[in-house]
């Protein structure tokens, strides 16, 4: 449930709506899907007792993906607004 944190949440729709207003859907789709994919996963798993190893490495896997994308693209803009600002 740790991962449905209200900063986790919105880091995720920042980076769909960053792709949306890029034009990317294709990105942008990809993103939601997996978002969608983890959501649905955890709101399965909080009605289980128990919970398979397996499901709970795929779970952490799709996080740390959406995770890694979403920390990526920050930097990536920062260092775009750095070059810009240079000249």
């Amino acid at each position: 449930n740790a991962l449905l944190s209200p900063h986790f949440i919105f880091n995720s729709l920042t980076s769909i709506q960053h792709y949306i207003n890029e034009n990317n859907k294709r990105k942008a789709s990809e993103y939601l899907a997996k978002f969608s994919r983890l959501i649905r996963m955890i709101l399965e798993r909080a009605s289980q007792s128990e919970i398979q190893l397996n499901d709970e490495i795929t779970r952490l896997k799709v996080y740390l993906d959406l995770e890694k994308e979403y920390y990526l693209n920050l930097v990536l803009q920062k260092i775009c607004r750095l070059l810009k600002s240079r000249k």
